[in-house]
């Protein structure tokens, strides 16, 4: 499993403790989670998860300092703020199979992260 990903469960039913359902009994979406460390880089470089049209993206400034990431995703910019310390969860929602995704820390280009579907 690559960096970063966790796996959508199979359990069945609104009453599974493992954290892989939602409450009303639907899968979990997949995640990508990149981390922001001690010198300010965005971690890892690039993520793979397998094809799917729903990612929760999370997001960790582990280096104490405030943050900013923006994703475009289909023509639409997505933005999330970190405060010091913080992790954001955002749902990436129409997602393409074979698509990559930059992941933009604080309007830096050239800092960049992947998130590759499928």
């Amino acid at each position: 499993m690559a960096a970063g990903l966790t796996g959508c469960g199979t359990s069945s039913g609104p009453s599974d403790t493992s954290g892989t359902r939602l409450p009303g009994g639907g899968p979990r979406p997949l995640q990508a989670a990149f981390v922001f460390t001690a010198d300010g880089d965005l971690v890892p470089a690039r993520v793979t998860i397998p094809e799917t049209d729903t990612v929760l993206l999370v997001v960790s400034a582990a280096d104490r300092r405030a943050h900013a990431v923006t994703v475009d995703v289909e023509g639409r910019r997505i933005a999330l703020e970190l405060r010091p310390s913080e992790t954001v969860r955002r749902r990436l929602t129409g997602l393409r199979s074979g698509a990559t995704y930059r992941v933009v820390p604080d309007d830096d280009a050239a800092g960049a992260a992947v998130l590759r579907v499928g």
